[in-house]
């Protein structure tokens, strides 16, 4: 597997001292009832997935507009 850049996520959740777990949590109460695992969130913080776009939004609202969607398509690079 090629090494993928630090997403903006995973910077996002360093600085503010979230693990993958409380991530999750915050994402899943934003959602108002729809879970998210923290294995969920490993992806999304290491480039693997993306997220779909209700939960797109959700993380939009929790990180204050600094992880958007293209945050996501950037750390994905030309190549997937």
């Amino acid at each position: 597997m090629k090494p993928r850049r630090r997403t903006d996520l995973a910077r996002w959740m360093a600085e503010n001292t979230y693990s993958d777990q409380a991530f999750a949590d915050r994402i899943s109460i934003e959602l108002k009832g729809e879970t998210v695992s923290a294995s969920s969130v490993r992806k999304w913080r290491l480039g693997v997935s993306m997220p779909r776009r209700t939960k797109l939004v959700a993380i939009g609202n929790v990180t204050a507009g600094v992880v958007t969607a293209e945050s996501f398509a950037q750390a994905e690079g030309p190549n997937g």
